[in-house]
């Protein structure tokens, strides 16, 4: 997935599926840009709740997109099932 080089990847239930401490152990040691929007630890965004990149929409024209990435709140029924991660 490192080698597409992505400008941000949203978390969507396959990523969660096993829990959302062993998807973050899983991604510790990469360098992949993922965020949502909903996936909170207490008060805190378990990921970057949203990414605003720069893109080039022509060879003369940038314009500032706005990324973001929500998961469905019925996978925490899911996650529950796994042991404790506090979201």
């Amino acid at each position: 997935l490192e080698s597409l080089n992505p400008i941000v990847l949203g978390i969507g239930s396959t990523e969660l599926v096993g829990g959302v401490s062993n998807f973050q152990a899983e991604i510790e040691n990469r360098s992949l840009p993922y965020i949502n929007s909903n996936l909170k630890q207490g008060e805190d965004y378990v990921f970057e709740p949203y990414a605003i990149k720069n893109i080039a929409v022509s060879d003369f024209e940038n314009v500032d997109i706005l990324f973001m990435s929500v998961v469905d709140p019925s996978i925490q029924q899911t996650v529950q099932r796994h042991p404790p991660t506090g979201v």
